[in-house]
This record gives C-alpha cells, sequence and structure tokens, in this order.
C-alpha cells in the first residue's frame, strides 16, 4: 500500500500481510500550507500479490499560523551618543501540521 500525501515528498509504502483490513500510518509532517489556502489531496493505492489494485483519496487544509510571541531583549534601555547596545531575540517556531488518514 503506498500514500502520496500530495504535497511532493516521498510516498509513505506499507506492507500489508494478507487479510490486514485495517491500517495507520506513521504521521505525516506538511511544512507550508499551499497557495490560497488549497487543500492537499492525499491519494491511497492498494496492490493485490496478483496485480489488482484499490485506490482511495481524500485531502487536508493546512492553515497558515501566523508567528506569535516574539521575545526581544535590549541590553540597554538607555545609551549614550555614539553609544551601542544589543538586540536579542528568540523567533517562535509555529505547530507543524501532521494528518493520519
Amino acid at each position: 500500500m503506498t500514500v502520496d500525501w500530495g504535497d511532493g515528498t516521498a510516498a509513505t509504502t506499507l506492507n500489508l500481510a494478507a487479510g490486514i483490513r485495517t491500517f495507520t500510518t506513521p504521521a505525516h509532517q506538511y511544512l507550508n500550507n499551499r497557495s490560497a489556502d488549497a487543500a492537499y489531496p492525499i491519494a491511497v493505492t492498494v496492490t493485490a500479490d496478483e496485480g489488482s489494485r484499490l485506490t482511495g483519496g481524500t485531502s487536508v487544509t493546512v492553515n497558515n499560523v501566523a508567528p506569535a510571541n516574539l521575545q526581544l531583549s535590549l541590553s540597554a534601555a538607555a545609551i549614550d551618543e555614539h553609544g551601542s547596545a544589543t538586540l536579542s531575540g528568540t523567533l517562535p517556531t509555529p505547530a507543524r501540521s501532521t494528518r493520519t488518514p
């Protein structure tokens, strides 16, 4: 069985034993939303030993996550003329989107 996540990454392959009718894939991480917030198509193909195929699909919309909680620190709140100050900060990492069909 293969899962094409629709985002250009390598497909996930699962080897299912005969008679297995349920499955769970590893979580898949989407790194960005699509333009106009279009959904990513997810295609699943199951191939039997004799070569017959069954296909299905679904989709997931990945929402853009705006940065928040930017933290800044200034080495000095006031300085003399020709002095200098150092600004440091921590940029947040937005939550990543994952999908398990």
